[in-house]
């Protein structure tokens, strides 16, 4: 079995070698996925050598990606065929990496958002603009 892990920092690692414990001999190593650039050197100097002396073979690091992480703004609305509340396109390129889709009112959304975590990070919600009629069965 292949462990695939995220990293970010030192204690990342102990989750890998706990994954690696539970699977015992089936464990034929770990890739770590979504690395980010300011710690990737460090996932092949220092993490690397660490878990292959624990006979966790470290079998690849795949960088982070923006283009995988999310969809632009622009393309997200265009799939939606959703209205954009923008001037002139503005922010359209952003990426959108979290969503909240919901019958929902604006508050609540912006309430859910702002309870969070990661607060600033790019996030859509997409939510009806107007309630349809209430259906009544006829009999």
């Amino acid at each position: 079995m292949l462990v695939v892990a995220p990293y970010g920092e030192p204690g990342d690692v102990d989750d890998v070698l706990a994954a690696a414990d539970d699977l015992g001999d089936r464990c034929a190593g770990v890739v770590f996925n979504a690395v980010q650039d300011a710690v990737y050197d460090d996932v092949e100097t220092d993490v690397a050598p660490f878990l292959d002396g624990r006979d966790v073979p470290v079998l690849g690091v795949i960088p982070r990606d923006a283009d995988l992480a999310g969809v632009t703004v622009s393309d997200l609305a265009a799939e939606l065929g959703a209205d954009l509340l923008t001037e002139d396109g503005a922010g359209t390129d952003g990426r959108v990496e979290r969503f909240l889709v919901g019958a929902m009112s604006g508050e609540a959304a912006l309430s859910h958002f702002r309870r969070t975590k990661d607060a600033r990070s790019s996030r859509a919600a997409t939510a009806r603009t107007s309630r349809p009629r209430r259906w009544t069965p006829r009999g």
